[in-house]
């Protein structure tokens, strides 16, 4: 910031495992080793679609961001309203 005020946030990848086991309904730890570990057969991989799967660095660096950000970012008001829209549920009747 111009005022010289930083920020560091850090997560273990075994933090990063247990955080998308937990929020991301897609993704399985126990799955997601056996991927690595070449264990699922070919012809199933396609049930591996999430981005937690197909890009795990990518989503760790996501969520570590938005972790900081929701924390220690000053965010303008429509940045916040995005923000609450993008955690948010949005139901078929559209509430």
């Amino acid at each position: 910031m111009q005022n010289g005020f930083t920020k560091t946030v850090y997560m273990s990848k075994s933090e990063m495992l247990n955080h998308a086991d937990k929020y991301s309904k897609a993704f399985n730890k126990a799955d997601y080793e056996k991927l690595l570990a070449g264990q699922i057969p070919e012809k199933d991989k396609w049930k591996y679609s999430s981005f937690w799967y197909k890009d795990f660095d990518s989503q760790s660096l996501k969520t570590v961001l938005r972790r900081l950000i929701s924390k220690w970012g000053i965010l303008s008001t429509e940045i916040q309203n995005a923000y609450e829209k993008d955690t948010s549920i949005i139901k078929e009747d559209g509430s």
